[in-house]
C-alpha cells in the first residue's frame, strides 16, 4: 500500500514540476507567480505560521513536505533577520529547482518515511524550535509516525504544527469529542477504545480520535485545533 502510495506521490510531483517550469521561467518573479497562481488559497496557512512564530518566538523553523517551498521564502521574508527557515522535501528535481530561484532560504533533502533528524541537525548545527509539517505526515505509517515524532520530541522541538487535508465535519468533530471524554463513553456503555493500529499507513487515517492517539503516544499534547483552507484539519502540539 505505501509503495502504491509513493508512486502517487512522484507522479503528482512530476505533474507539478512540468506545469509550473514548463513556460521556462528564469526569474523568481515568475516562479513565485506560477506557483502562487495555482496554489494562492495555502496564503491562509502561510498566515497562521507567521502568527505562531511570533507568539512563540520561534528562531529556527524545519518545514518537511515544503514542495517548491514557497510558503516557507515567503515565511522567511515576514521574520526577523535572525529566523532561520529550513524548507525540506524529498523530490531531488523540485528542491534542485527551488534553491536556484529561492536562495535566500536554507532547502535540503529530507525523506520523513526514513531519514534521521538527529543527522540533519548535526548537519546545519541549529536546535531547531518548531516542525511544521504542510500536509505531508500522514505519507508515514503509524510506527514511522510515532518514532519520528518522539525522535522531534528528543532534539527539542519545542511545538509542532500539522497541516492535514483531512475532511471532518462538524458531527465527526463531535463524535470523537464525546469518544475522547470517559465520562461520556460510560454512560453510553461504549468499549474501550482500541490502541493506534500498528503498521498500517497513516495516510488511510478514517478518524480524528486516531490522529489525536498518534500525536499522544508520541509524547505530544494538543494545544489548537482548527480548520484552515485548504488543509480541513491543522493541529498545534506540544511536548509533554
Amino acid at each position: 500500500m505505501l509503495e502504491k502510495l509513493e508512486l502517487k506521490v512522484y507522479a503528482k510531483s512530476g505533474r507539478l514540476y512540468e506545469e509550473y517550469f514548463s513556460k521556462k521561467n528564469d526569474t523568481r518573479e515568475g516562479f513565485l507567480q506560477n506557483y502562487l497562481s495555482v496554489n494562492y488559497s495555502k496564503l491562509n496557512a502561510l498566515c497562521f505560521l507567521i502568527e505562531r512564530v511570533y507568539d512563540g518566538n520561534f528562531k529556527n523553523i524545519i518545514s518537511f513536505g515544503s514542495g517548491f517551498c514557497v510558503l516557507e521564502y515567503l515565511l522567511k521574508k515576514a521574520l526577523p533577520e535572525d529566523t532561520n527557515v529550513i524548507a525540506t522535501d524529498v523530490c531531488e528535481e523540485i528542491i534542485l529547482k527551488a534553491k536556484e530561484y529561492l536562495p535566500d532560504i536554507v532547502i535540503d533533502s529530507f525523506d520523513i518515511t526514513k531519514d534521521d533528524i538527529v543527522k540533519f541537525k548535526n548537519k546545519h548545527r541549529l536546535n531547531f524550535d518548531v516542525a511544521v509539517f504542510l500536509g505531508s505526515s500522514y505519507y508515514m505509517e503509524d510506527e514511522r509516525f510515532i518514532s519520528f515524532f518522539r525522535s522531534l520530541k528528543s532534539v527539542g522541538i519545542k511545538e509542532i504544527i500539522d497541516f492535514l487535508p483531512l475532511k471532518i465535519s462538524l458531527f465527526t468533530f463531535f463524535k470523537y469529542k464525546i469518544k475522547e471524554n470517559d465520562i461520556i463513553r460510560k454512560l453510553f456503555k461504549k468499549l474501550p477504545l482500541r490502541v493506534v493500529y500498528k503498521g498500517e499507513c497513516h495516510a488511510r487515517l478514517k478518524g480524528l480520535y486516531r490522529l489525536r492517539k498518534l500525536y499522544k503516544v508520541a509524547g505530544f499534547k494538543i494545544k489548537k485545533e482548527c480548520n484552515i483552507k485548504p488543509y480541513g484539519y491543522v493541529a498545534v502540539l506540544k511536548s509533554k
